[in-house]
C-alpha cells in the first residue's frame, strides 16, 4: 500500500516542499533554470507495484500531462535513473509502435536487472561471507564514530556460527517470500539469465499466477531487449545510456552498500555498486573489477575491464570510473544527460573534447546538496556580500572570492579528477569553517574514542584466535580434537 507522488504539472508549478524534494534528490536546479522549469515533468514511479502497470501509468503521464501542458510540443525526452529505467523498458514493450518518444537517456539503469537480486532470491553468498560476517561486515553498517558494529561483531560470537547462519537464512527467506517474489517491480531487478531458474524454483503454484504472469512477460522484454530497441530506433528513437563502472557491488571506499559484499556475484561484477555495467550499458562486456580483459581499442576502458564495443550502443555510451549509483551528484554526468536531452550531444565523437566516453567519478554532494542546507558556492557569496564593505574584512573576503572561482571552475570542469576534486571540497569546507560560515563536525568524544579502540583491538583478537566461527563452535572443535 506505498503511495508515490502523483503530480500533473511541472517543476515550475511545484510548491515549495515539492521543490526541496526534487532538488534533493536531483541537484539539477541549474540545468532546469536553462531549459525552463515549465518543459520539465518528473514521473514517480511506485518502487513496490506491478511493473506493467507503472509503464501504462508512464503512458498515460505522457499522453495527458506533458504533451498537454506543453504547447507544441510533439514529442517527450525521457531520462529515467536507476529502477526507472525499468519501467520505460516496460513501456516501451507495452507500446512499440509510440512516436511520443524522440530520445531516451538512461542513467545507471536496471535495463537487465542486478545479480544482487538474483543472488538474494536464490540465497547465494559471497565463499568468503563467514569472514565478513564475523570480522569486517557490521562496523561498515555504522558511522565511523560508532562503536556499535564492532560491539555487535563480539556478541555474536556468543551464537553458534550454524544457528547464526540459520537466523540469517530465515530473515533473508521470509523478505523473499513476503516481499521479492510477490513484487513484480522488483521480480523485474532480476537478470533475464537467471530469471526462468527462479521462476521454475521459487514461484509455482496458483498463489503466483498473477505475478508469474507480469514478471514472465517482463523476462521476454529484456530477453530481447537489443532487439527491440533496434526496432525502436528504426522508428526514430534514440538511445543513450550513463554507466558506471570499477567497483564490486557494495565495494566504494565509505559504502552505504556495504552489506553487497556479501552476495555472491560481488567478486564477479563491475558495477557501480548496485548494477552491473552489463545492465546499465546493455550487452556491454567486463571482466569483474579490478581485472582486465586482455583487449585493447576503440572502446575498451582504460583500465581494461569493460568493452562497450559488444554493448547495444556503443558510439553513445558514457562511462565513469568507480562512480557510485548515486550518478546524480555527479555534475558532470548530470550535464552530459541534458545536452544530450537537448541535442547538443549526439554522439561520443561530437562530445570527445567535453564529455571523454571514459572518465572519472565525481561526488559534489556536499557541495550543491548537502541535505537540504545552503551550497557551499551560495554561502560564498552570502559571506562576500555581507562583508565586501568592510576593510577589517578585505583579506577574507578575497580569500572567499578566490575559493568561490575555484569551486565554480571545478563545476564547469567536465574532467573530473577525483583527487584534486575531493581535496578542493576539503578545502573549501575548511574556509567556511574558518570564516564562520559553516560549523565543524563535533570531535569524537574521548570516551567514544577509547571505546571505538578498545572494542576494534578486542574484535580483531577474537577473530585471530577463534577465526569465522563463534565461541561454542571452537569449543566443540577442541573436545573433537581431544
Amino acid at each position: 500500500d506505498v503511495e508515490n507522488p502523483v503530480r500533473p504539472y511541472p517543476v515550475r508549478d511545484y510548491n515549495e516542499r515539492e521543490l526541496y524534494n526534487f532538488y534533493r534528490s536531483i541537484p539539477c536546479r541549474f540545468i532546469v533554470d536553462e531549459i525552463g522549469a515549465e518543459n520539465v515533468f518528473c514521473f514517480y514511479h511506485n518502487a513496490f507495484s506491478y511493473i506493467y502497470d507503472d509503464a501504462e501509468s508512464l503512458h498515460d503521464y505522457i499522453q495527458n500531462v506533458v504533451l498537454k501542458q506543453c504547447s507544441g510540443a510533439e514529442k517527450v525526452v525521457l531520462i529515467p535513473m536507476s529502477m526507472g529505467a525499468a519501467v520505460v523498458n516496460a513501456y516501451l514493450d507495452l507500446y512499440p509502435e509510440t512516436d511520443e518518444v524522440k530520445r531516451v537517456v538512461s542513467i545507471v539503469g536496471a535495463w537487465d536487472g542486478s545479480d544482487v537480486v538474483a543472488d538474494l532470491i536464490e540465497g547465494k553468498y559471497a565463499a568468503d561471507a563467514p569472514e565478513m560476517l564475523y570480522h569486517s561486515l557490521l562496523p561498515t553498517l555504522f558511522d565511523d564514530d560508532d562503536p556499535t558494529g564492532y560491539l555487535l561483531t563480539i556478541l555474536e560470537r556468543c551464537v553458534p556460527k550454524q544457528t547464526l547462519r540459520d537466523i540469517i537464512d530465515t530473515i533473508l527467506s521470509a523478505l523473499v517470500q513476503t516481499l521479492v517474489l510477490r513484487t513484480p517491480s522488483l521480480m523485474a531487478l532480476v537478470p533475464s539469465d537467471r530469471y526462468l531458474a527462479i521462476e521454475q524454483n521459487f514461484m509455482q503454484g496458483a498463489e503466483f499466477a498473477q505475478v508469474r504472469a507480469q514478471t514472465h512477460a517482463y523476462y521476454e522484454a529484456q530477453r530481447d531487449l537489443q532487439e527491440r530497441l533496434a526496432a525502436l530506433e528504426a522508428r526514430g528513437v534514440e538511445f543513450y545510456f550513463l554507466s558506471g563502472y570499477g567497483l564490486q557491488f557494495g565495494g566504494a571506499d565509505a559504502s552505504d552498500f556495504g552489506y553487497m559484499r556479501f552476495m555472491q556475484s560481488a567478486d564477479t561484477t563491475n558495477s557501480d555498486e548496485i548494477i552491473s555495467i552489463s545492465s546499465t550499458a546493455p550487452g556491454a562486456d567486463f571482466a569483474p573489477a579490478g581485472q582486465s580483459l586482455g583487449r585493447s581499442g576503440k572502446y575498451v576502458s582504460p583500465d581494461g575491464s569493460v568493452d562497450l564495443s559488444t554493448s547495444f550502443a556503443p558510439e553513445r555510451t558514457w562511462c565513469f570510473y568507480r562512480q557510485r549509483h548515486e550518478l546524480e551528484f555527479n555534475n558532470t554526468a548530470l550535464r552530459l544527460a541534458f545536452a544530450i536531452a537537448l541535442g547538443e550531444v549526439t554522439d561520443v565523437r561530437s562530445s570527445a573534447d567535453r564529455y571523454p566516453q571514459f572518465n572519472q567519478y565525481r561526488d559534489v554532494k556536499t557541495i550543491v546538496n548537502e541535505r537540504g542546507r545552503v551550497p557551499y558556492p551560495a554561502r560564498l557569496e552570502q559571506y562576500i556580500l555581507k562583508n565586501q564593505d568592510d576593510p577589517l574584512r578585505a583579506a577574507d573576503v578575497a580569500r572567499a572570492k578566490q575559493m568561490l572561482e575555484r569551486v565554480n571552475a571545478m563545476l564547469d570542469d567536465t574532467h573530473n579528477d577525483p583527487e584534486r576534486d575531493n581535496a578542493l571540497v576539503e578545502a573549501c569546507r575548511a574556509l567556511l569553517i574558518e570564516l564562520g560560515e559553516e560549523t565543524p563536525s563535533a570531535p569524537m568524544k574521548q570516551s567514544t574514542r577509547r571505546m571505538m579502540t578498545l572494542l576494534e583491538t578486542i574484535s580483531e583478537k577474537l577473530y585471530k584466535k577463534y577465526g569465522a566461527a563463534g565461541f561454542a563452535d571452537s569449543r566443540r572443535k577442541r573436545l573433537r580434537n581431544r
